[in-house]
């Protein structure tokens, strides 16, 4: 088990990932980034739902977000 992480997404082949909001497709599945977006502790959103939010990461358009992690734990 993986106990550094409280947060961690590990995508499958296949798998997308969404806007947890408005629901745009932000990762593709080959789990590169289509449209840039941001790991918030409400989830991920696209740029036109962040609004005042602070982002925990930010992921630009060609990045591969196979395997993230944050919120190091104790």
């Amino acid at each position: 088990m993986d106990y550094d992480y409280v947060i961690k997404v590990k995508l499958e082949p296949g798998d997308i990932r969404v806007c947890d909001y408005c629901n745009k497709i932000l990762v593709d599945g080959e789990a590169e980034v289509v449209k840039e977006c941001h790991s918030t502790e409400y989830g991920l959103m696209c740029n036109n739902c962040l609004g005042s939010i602070q982002p925990i990461t930010s992921h630009k358009a060609g990045e591969c977000v196979k395997e993230e992690r944050w919120y190091r734990g104790v």
